[in-house]
């Protein structure tokens, strides 16, 4: 383990999942109670300082490894470089590590995501940093024409009329022929992540919630599923949707997080209150059938921490990554014979880097071997060594790696706060009772106190009661958490949600919150947050919560009980009678009130 790759305590975490060697499979049959978090040795003296990089890299996602229908060839992207990389991944032995074919630049900032070949030699891949799609086209390798096509394009598919369909973030689903012109542009819920098209209906997966839409194709919702609850356990963090070849429908890997009470002792986000299981967040898998049937099924303590990604064999197996526990699980999925409501698990085999590397993607080729997309170092492996190592710059940064690393009780930062925002969740703490996560994108620094009390002064004290206590790692050092701190602050602001509210509405509503009802007291600056504790008539003084974002945020208030902008007006007992002056209000104030804050 080198003091390059991990900060001291990260490689503990690591070595606990694998030997020092390059790649170690283990028996993945285990249960029960994690073993105890790992204990920090005194500083040595020569303890290395944490890894800054100059352009910290954003957070990793799935679905950014592709293998060509004829097996021979992947596309790869690189979000932290601005590329594409096209591989060699063609049946035969592999002797030594195969160079690139080609390294195809974007240009910066570009954000490289999901890639789907629409024919041979012809692919697209999503820029998420522009909002658009990028052709990728061979004889030369090359990158072709861009596409604006959204905000925040997330997920791409092709279905089998040869229909390429994009799921925006912000709400939009868009289809284009075969010539990339636009055919159809839906509104959906906001949150979208993946698309799948499952005969004449598309999958749509929404982020917080883990909900799958099926979407017909004149862009009406025919139903809403989600994942089973499990063990006093609901759904959220939709991570990864893919087709599932073997029984049709679609798989999915997603969060499961507890509804019982959560102790706020010492590794109390370990071991919740009345439940075996482990974690306050369990990874799971989940297969959605086309006819609306839904099976869930949790992962054992410590396997698939941070599933971002999964691919899916035509006889049934699956590689599920797992960034947390640094590698990727392999297992087969088959029906449970006594149980209906779930799927089975056999042959579970964790595969961990005992290097310290990040997964990010996985796809099975043509030979059914699963290989493996990773960063720091960026490579392309499979079981038995590096397939592919892919040459530039490393942007190696310890607070994003620190964020998405477990931290020895099967649950990272990102497990709640995926890509830095938050789950959506409600979470019943003993104290000081039920408490929603708040997001942490749109910058922190300059914005403590934290928590919803206000009770930590700053960002070390918070790090290391959540990280150091609650969930059972090692103290982080000082420079650790300015270290995670500092790469929070690169992420920006999630997207509004698209809205029909007109412009003068929306004018007129921030003249309301400005003035009338005395909203800016409060929410004000960048971040529409004063930094002040305030007690608008609910549990106790409250830290002002940042208003950026808002509209992708609900349910609103510390205990999540506004579900909707019309509940937070309606209900002032949800609300707090002291939370501005909302009583004096026209209802024609209080509707462009509410299309302002549906701006934001």
């Amino acid at each position: 383990m080198t003091s390059r790759t991990l900060a001291p305590w990260v490689a503990l975490v690591a070595l606990a999942f694998a030997p020092a060697c390059y790649i170690d499979l283990t028996d993945g049959s285990g249960g029960g109670e994690p073993p105890p978090g790992p204990t920090r040795p005194p500083e040595p003296a020569d303890r290395p300082e944490p890894v800054l990089a100059e352009d910290p890299p954003p957070p990793p996602t799935g679905g950014t490894l592709a293998i060509a229908a004829d097996g021979t060839l992947a596309l790869a992207s690189d979000a932290d470089r601005d590329v594409v990389w096209v591989l060699d991944v063609s049946p035969g032995e592999l002797a030594e590590a195969r160079a690139p074919i080609a390294e195809l630049a974007l240009g910066a900032d570009a954000l490289p995501g999901q890639l789907v070949e629409l024919e041979p030699g012809r692919w697209l891949v999503v820029l998420r940093g522009e909002g658009a799609l990028a052709e990728v086209l061979a004889d030369p390798w090359r990158v072709g024409a861009r596409h604006p096509i959204c905000d925040a394009p997330w997920g791409l598919a092709r279905d089998a009329m040869g229909v390429a369909w994009v799921a925006c973030e912000e709400g939009q689903l868009v289809g284009l022929d075969e010539a990339l012109e636009e055919i159809a542009r839906f509104r959906l819920p906001a949150d979208l992540r993946d698309v799948v098209p499952v005969g004449d209906v598309l999958f749509v997966s929404r982020l917080r919630e883990a909900s799958v839409l099926a979407v017909n194709r004149s862009g009406t919702v025919r139903s809403t599923m989600r994942p089973e609850a499990v063990a006093e356990r609901r759904p959220n963090v939709a991570w990864r949707m893919v087709p599932d070849p073997a029984r049709g429908g679609v798989l999915l890997t997603h969060q499961l997080s507890v509804a019982a009470e959560v102790p706020t002792t010492r590794t109390g986000y370990g071991a919740p209150s009345g439940d075996s299981v482990g974690a306050i967040s369990q990874p799971a898998l989940t297969h959605l059938a086309a006819d609306g049937r839904v099976r869930t099924r949790p992962f054992q303590v410590g396997q698939a921490v941070l599933p971002l990604d999964l691919a899916a064999s035509p006889d049934g197996r699956v590689a599920v990554v797992a960034t947390g526990s640094r590698g990727f699980v392999k297992a087969r999925v088959y029906d449970a014979p006594f149980a209906r409501e779930t799927i089975g698990l056999g042959e579970v085999t964790p595969v961990s880097f005992s290097d310290g590397r990040q997964a990010l993607s996985v796809a099975f080729d043509a030979e059914g071997e699963a290989i493996v997309q990773t960063r720091a170092p960026w490579a392309v492996v499979t079981r038995f060594g590096p397939l592919t190592e892919l040459p530039g710059v490393d942007r190696f940064d310890t607070g994003q790696a620190l964020f998405h690393v477990d931290g020895g009780r099967g649950v990272a930062c990102a497990s709640c706060h995926p890509d830095g925002r938050e789950d959506g969740h409600i979470w019943d703490f003993d104290l000081p009772g039920p408490r929603r996560t708040q997001t942490l994108r749109g910058g922190l620094r300059g914005s403590a106190p934290f928590h919803r009390d206000g009770a930590m002064r700053d960002f070390h004290e918070l790090n290391r009661r959540t990280l150091g206590e609650l969930m059972g790692a090692p103290t982080p050092f000082p420079d650790e958490s300015e270290a995670m701190l500092r790469w929070l602050d690169t992420l920006p602001a999630v997207a509004p949600a698209l809205q029909d509210d007109d412009a003068e509405a929306v004018a007129r509503g921030r003249a309301v919150f400005e003035g009338a009802a005395g909203c800016a007291d409060c929410h004000q600056g960048a971040r529409l947050e004063d930094g002040e504790r305030h007690h608008v008539g609910t549990d106790g003084p409250m830290d002002t919560p940042t208003l950026v974002g808002i509209s992708r945020r609900l349910p609103w208030m510390a205990d999540g009980c506004a579900t909707s902008v019309d509940t937070f007006f309606a209900d002032a007992v949800c609300r707090g009678e002291r939370h501005g002056d909302f009583a004096g209000l026209r209802v024609e104030e209080e509707r462009d009130l509410a299309a302002y804050l549906r701006s934001l």
